[in-house]
């Protein structure tokens, strides 16, 4: 398990065995990802802001965002839970990838990309 606080802000740019089974982000700070990633552990967002900077940074995790999750890069993710804030910019959000693991979010999402599914017709 790997657990990041603090008020401060962290980068990542290249990942590591260390956090195979979890990743806490909790405390004010931001946490940025900025590498692709093959971590299957589940993501945690208890406080602050996770920030995805690459295509793959969680796509094998189920995310539970109880705090902001921001894209700045288009990102995958296995399934998002919680009902924190997402906030995409001009970027995608994939959820659903290889797993197709079912989840429930009740969080806002807001940006200004396209929606990755068409809407259904009325």
């Amino acid at each position: 398990m790997m657990n990041v606080g603090g008020a401060a802000n962290t980068t990542f740019k290249r990942g590591g065995d260390h956090w195979r089974r979890r990743l806490i982000k909790d405390g004010a700070g931001t946490l940025n990802l900025n590498f692709n990633n093959t971590y299957t552990g589940a993501t945690a967002i208890s406080a602050g802001t996770l920030a995805l900077g690459a295509a793959t940074a969680t796509s094998s995790s189920i995310v539970a965002n109880a705090s902001n999750l921001t894209l700045t890069a288009n990102s995958a993710v296995a399934a998002m839970t919680g009902a924190g804030t997402t906030t995409l910019g001009a970027n995608t959000l994939t959820i659903g990838t290889a797993t197709n693991a079912s989840s429930q979010y009740d969080g806002v999402i807001s940006g200004t990309a396209a929606s990755p599914r068409p809407a259904p017709a009325r």
